[in-house]
Parts: structure tokens; sequence; C-alpha cells
């Protein structure tokens, strides 16, 4: 099984563990779930914490990432894009590493230059230079000192799902058995889609958590805004994809990549986007005995710091000339 070399395991021969390993060896006539349950049994024994960043075509999905990350590592493009998965966790150095179905070497590069990471990332996910992944890449790793990945959380950007290359939207699918939670990206152009819907109803007994995060909100007006969120919240409700514990938060990621980039603070609160890291969450990365429910629990409330102001009050970007409580969010967590 194909996995990043990462901190030595934390809880390697305890009781879950051992228990993960016999039923990888039950299983290991089925290759399928042999690779799960050794991929499970790697996420507990590393700490880390798997979250799937799902969305159509041209919804700035990869745009999200890069503005959750910092900086413009994926390549973004007009046309659908990204054909194989890209697995994003921490390192103090970057480091691309592409692995093969055919266990041929794997190629890497070692540079903290987003424009060559971007470049080289192309090669290998983009349907253009790599379409139906006649390559054969198998996986991609990208490791990056982004302070939000330090505590073991891994970000996984996925294909487009709903283009013209249904193989995308099938490995979108495929990545969801080894993700402890996804995220679920849409945008106001239109707000949501009936590919969208078709497609979260395929997905909500596959996903053991979704958050919702709506994209693009600087095309519209704060009032409009308010309209839009309520309208995409009805529309989940409508079909049953929104349950009592549902956040739906609102971002404008290409302006909070840019606030990031220009060292914009006023600009970057109000793209929805934070990306600084509290003491908390410098404390829990460096703690050892953490279980997997706390570990969600602390992902859970990470997310919603680097998303969501905690501030309670007005929801409304710029009311009163201030910032009261904004970027928004919908639902409870």
């Amino acid at each position: 099984m194909n996995k990043p070399t990462l901190a030595p395991p934390l809880h390697e021969g305890s009781e879950l563990s051992r228990a993960l390993m016999a039923l990888g060896k039950a299983v290991a006539d089925n290759a399928l779930l042999h690779e799960r349950a050794e991929s499970l049994r790697y996420r507990l024994e590393h700490q880390r914490f798997q979250l799937a960043v799902l969305g159509q075509f041209k919804r700035g999905k990869s745009t999200f990432i890069n503005a959750l990350l910092g900086a413009p590592l994926l390549p973004i493009a007009v046309i659908p894009l990204t054909a194989v998965p890209v697995f994003i966790s921490w390192r103090s150095h970057a480091l691309v590493r592409v692995r093969f179905a055919d266990r041929r070497p794997d190629e890497e590069i070692s540079t903290d230059d987003p424009d060559a990471i971007r470049q080289f990332l192309f090669r290998f996910v983009s349907e253009e230079a790599n379409p139906k992944n006649e390559i054969g890449v198998d996986r991609v790793d990208l490791l990056y000192p982004s302070p939000l990945l330090a505590a073991g959380l891994v970000l996984i950007d996925t294909p487009g799902v709903g283009s013209t290359f249904r193989h995308n939207t099938e490995a979108a699918l495929r990545v969801l058995p080894e993700s402890d939670a996804a995220i679920f990206v849409v945008s106001v152009d239109p707000p949501i889609t009936e590919v969208e819907i078709a497609y979260l109803e395929q997905i909500k007994s596959k996903a053991a958590k979704l958050f919702f995060v709506l994209n693009k909100i600087d095309y519209l007006g704060p009032e409009e805004r308010d309209h839009v969120r309520e309208f995409v919240k009805r529309t989940l409700e409508q079909h049953r994809l929104w349950t009592p514990d549902s956040v739906l938060f609102t971002v404008s990621a290409a302006d909070g990549l840019d606030a990031k980039g220009r060292g914009d603070q006023t600009k970057l609160r109000l793209s929805g986007v934070y990306l600084g890291r509290s003491r908390r969450s410098k404390r829990y990365a460096s703690r050892k005995g953490c279980t997997l429910q706390s570990r969600r629990h602390h992902f859970r409330s990470n997310l919603r710091a680097s998303l969501a102001n905690p501030c309670s009050g007005d929801a409304t970007p710029g009311a009163g000339g201030k910032m009261s409580g904004f970027p928004t969010h919908a639902g409870s967590d």
C-alpha cells in the first residue's frame, strides 16, 4: 500500500492497532479490503485525519485548498483539470512525490517555490497533461509546511465531479472510504445544481462527516449572499442532505489566496478564510495520547477556526462598516 513517509507511529502495538492488523491479514485475499484496513491502521498509528475536498468542476475547489494552505500550489485552469487525487500533509520543507502503479521509481521535487510545485503537479494530475491517467500515476503526495496541517490533518484534492470525464467522478468516489470527513464545495454561479444534488445523494452514505462550503461570495453583495446561503441550505434540506449538525461556510477562496499573498489581513478576514493557528492547536500537535474521537472534535474545531470568525453578532460582512461575526456559517456545530 502506498503511504507517505512521516513521523514515527504513536500507538503501534496498541490493542486497536493489533486488531486492525489481524483484520488486514484476514482479508489479505481481497486487495481492496486489505488496503482499506491497512490504511485505517496507518492513519490511527500516525494520528492522521484525512479530509477530502470534493466539488463539481469549476467551483473553485483547488483554489479553496490553495487559500487554506496560503500559497498557489495546486494547478487551476478553465478546463477540467485534476485527474488524480493529491494528498496534502505536513512537512518542514516542501516535497512532492509521485508514485506509479507499475512500481517504476518515484518522481520527486523538493522546493519551496510555489510555481515549481504547481508546474510539477500539472504534469501528473491534470487531465490535459495526463488524460485518463494514461501515465499510470498511483498516488501523489504534496508535503508542505502549512500550520493547518501540523497537527496531522491531511487534505485531499479530488478530481472535479460532473465534468465530461466520468473517470474523474469515479476517482473522487474512490477517495471517500479512506477519508475521515469531506468538504463539498459549491459556488454562487449557480448556487447548486442537479448534478451536485445527485452526487451528494450518492456519497451521503459513504462520507463519515460532510461539511459544505459556498465559494465565490465576492461575486455578490451582502444581502444577496444571505439569500444564496439560505437557498443552498433550503435545497439541501429538501433533499434530506442537511442534518442538524450540518455547517455551511461562506468564502471567497480567490480573495483569501490573494490577501494571504499580499499580507492584507482585512481582506483575508472578509474572504472567510483565516489562516492563523491558535495556541491550543499548537499544544494539541505535541500531544501523544489523543483518541480518535478527540481528534475528530479537534479537526472539526480547527476547520471552523480556519473558515469562520468565532465572534457572535451580525453575520453580514462590512455591516456598519466593521467586522461583526463574519465570515458566516449556517447551521450548528
